[in-house]
């Protein structure tokens, strides 16, 4: 009797212990059930205001985010060519460096591009630009690509533009050879309200092609690490052999390396940029066929230079790009790749830097502009500009999940330019600058999204 007692009694703790495993598995698979279920049906990225900056057309270039302030160039003349920071909530613009250079006889002038190195840093390069390059560039901004000449300026750039009477007043007097001018790359800090030079040259010029005035400056292109440690630009110092410079913004060192191309794969170089940690650039670059193309949207290539192996060797790693941005941890690249099949399509691609495996993360991105898409430095997200046959369609996507799908956020006029789109740092703000047309003339806006995630 008392056996039985003592069995069914271990029976009953047997059960016990089966029925407290059962429990607590049913919590488990409950709790994994509820959390997979919130993920699922958490709601989409969507726009909750959208605000539009002061319409501005001697506004050039916005550079993007600074904080919660915005950096613009203005330039109305050579003797105006000034860098602003703009507070959007208080509509006040601050005046960090102004650089004029024409006086009389018209030699070039100086532009400056700027970059937002982080909130209390902006890369400032004054780029001395002749009458020969300034061609250039107004026939880039009207869609010309080819043959530069002055009665093209005349024909399609308008009348009352400055750049245009001053090229053509220039035109009889000019000649490429052996003009060099001073140009630099400085530092602001807008702590200390002081600049720190740290390289200066001289723009050297020359054409190429036959019977072609197109110019190529010997200063190639600059660019920066995303975590801002490091600075890097190109100078081609002879036809065809480039020098890459990266510079350590804490010490203050800079490494030089040479590269000669003699393969013919890239006669210029674009869109440099280098990784957080100084060791890998990458850029853009194409032959001088491309350059003289007629269309223009000729695409280049993306190469990268490994700067640890003994022999630095520019490798292929995309084809037919326009331009490209690294992630913020330079896992991704996220590029334009120019599709020429029957008709000319833009598709929006993204390249993992460690498989080297490749997706499409929109098949029919906008057509006449490039430059419609960012990356954030806070995360991988990518927002970009999508055709639409009434205009443009805004989209934000996280890359960081093959199953994640483009949001669209909001839907924008035809573009005809666009001059920048630039994601906060809290992902929550989205900056567009874009130009529409109106009454045979481009109009600037800037409008700042709100964004919900």
């Amino acid at each position: 009797m008392k056996k039985m007692v003592r069995v069914l009694f271990g029976l009953g703790i047997l059960i016990f212990l089966v029925l407290i495993i059962y429990s607590f598995n049913l919590a488990q698979n409950t709790k994994i059930k509820n959390s997979f279920t919130i993920t699922q049906t958490t709601a989409k990225p969507h726009l909750t205001n959208i605000s539009w900056l002061p319409n501005d057309n001697n506004c050039e270039h916005v550079a993007g985010w600074l904080g919660s302030r915005i950096l613009i160039n203005y330039i109305s003349n050579p003797n105006d060519s000034a860098v602003y920071i703009f507070d959007p909530q208080h509509g006040k613009k601050e005046l960090i460096t102004k650089h004029g250079g024409y006086s009389g006889i018209f030699n070039g002038y100086t532009k400056i591009n700027l970059f937002a190195l982080s909130d209390q840093r902006i890369l400032l390069h004054y780029n001395y630009i002749d009458n020969m390059l300034l061609q250039s560039e107004l026939n880039d901004i009207n869609g010309i690509r080819g043959d530069y000449t002055y009665s093209t300026i005349e024909n399609t750039v308008p009348k009352d533009n400055w750049l245009r009477k001053l090229a053509v007043e220039s035109a009889e007097d000019y000649d490429s050879k052996d003009k060099e001018t001073k140009s630099k790359i400085e530092i602001y800090n807008l702590k200390s309200k002081k600049s720190e030079k740290i390289f200066q040259y001289k723009s050297k010029y020359r054409t190429v092609g036959k019977g072609k005035c197109t110019p190529v400056n010997s200063f190639q292109s600059i660019g920066y690490s995303n975590n801002s440690k490091f600075i890097c630009w190109c100078m081609e110092v002879d036809p065809g052999t480039f020098t890459f410079s990266i510079y350590n913004v804490a010490s203050k060192a800079i490494k030089e390396y040479k590269i000669t191309e003699d393969e013919g794969r890239f006669n210029f170089i674009s869109n440099l940029s280098v990784s957080n940690d100084g060791d890998t650039l990458w850029f853009t670059g194409g032959p001088v066929t491309n350059y003289l193309a007629n269309n223009p949207k000729a695409g280049t290539n993306i190469f990268k230079l490994d700067l640890n192996t003994n022999k630095i060797v520019p490798e292929l790693i995309a084809e037919d790009a326009i331009t490209y941005k690294t992630s913020f941890d330079n896992r991704f690249i996220v590029y334009e790749k120019l599709i020429n099949d029957k008709q000319i399509l833009i598709t929006l691609n993204c390249l993992n830097l460690d498989s080297m495996n490749e997706i499409i993360i929109d098949d029919n991105i906008m057509t006449n502009v490039s430059g419609c898409f960012d990356l954030s430095n806070f995360d991988n997200t990518v927002s970009y500009l999508k055709k639409d046959l009434a205009g443009a369609k805004v989209y934000v996507v996280k890359l960081d999940s093959p199953s994640n799908q483009p949001a669209l956020i909001y839907s924008l006029q035809e573009v005809e330019a666009v001059n920048c789109i630039h994601i906060g740092q809290d992902n929550k703000k989205l900056l567009i600058s874009f130009d529409l047309k109106e009454n045979e003339r481009l109009k600037h806006n800037t409008c700042v999204m709100d964004i919900s995630w």
